[in-house]
């Protein structure tokens, strides 16, 4: 049938025009409002998702946390830093050039399980964190919480300088190890933009001691 064959394809062309109208539109991106915090102390900085709540001085070694909105996917950052003066003389090119080379799952475990007794390494890379080489890994593990025992799914990137490491801990939380997967991956944009944004800032310099004033010999 010639009429039917010459038809098709307007007909094609009006399911096309249709489907383009009723089709839904792209989920438009997440905006992420960000907020500067800067540690005076160990001299660096990093910027949060304004949603966020900051607690600054967590105490001991946790040099500041960030908790995602009460209500929605549970997540947090956090920032370790840990003293080792006996490591205080060490150079940083020598400190660099460990944290080059990409651990083994085992050796993470060791780092991180005396803390964490059912820590489970599911991967390990190299990475970097502001001008620093360091080791990035992928955890699962289960954190107390003032409600109970909870699973948490996240990733950790460490590296060091001369007397200090450092640890930033980002992790999503929920009752199961998928939820908490869940989660992470909810806040991945906001959580890789803090861990991005995370800077060594320098330390201020110190003031020069004051001259003393001049003197002049005692006239007689």
């Amino acid at each position: 049938d010639r009429t039917m064959t010459l038809r098709q394809p307007a007909t094609a062309l009006l399911i096309a025009a249709l489907f383009l109208l009723t089709a839904p539109a792209p989920a438009p991106a997440r905006v992420i409002e960000l907020q500067r915090h800067e540690n005076r102390e160990f001299h660096f900085a990093f910027q949060y998702p304004a949603s966020w709540r900051l607690n600054p001085d967590a105490g001991g070694d946790l040099r500041a946390r960030t908790i995602a909105p009460a209500g929605g996917p549970e997540a947090q950052c956090s920032v370790i830093v840990k003293r080792f003066p006996h490591a205080a003389g060490a150079r940083q090119e020598e400190i660099d050039q460990v944290f080059l080379a990409t651990p083994t799952t085992d050796e993470v475990r060791e780092m991180l399980g005396a803390e964490v007794p059912d820590l489970e390494v599911l991967t390990v890379t190299t990475a970097s964190l502001h001008s620093r080489p360091a080791h990035q890994a992928a955890l699962r593990y289960t954190v107390v919480t003032p409600v109970g025992p909870a699973r948490a799914y996240g990733r950790v990137v460490m590296t060091a300088t001369p007397g200090l490491t450092w640890t930033i801990s980002c992790s999503g939380q929920g009752t199961t190890a998928e939820e908490a997967e869940r989660n992470f991956a909810f806040w991945g944009l906001e959580i890789d933009a803090l861990v991005a944004s995370f800077r060594f800032t320098p330390a201020a310099p110190q003031p020069a001691p004051a001259a003393a004033p001049a003197t002049t010999p005692d006239k007689k």
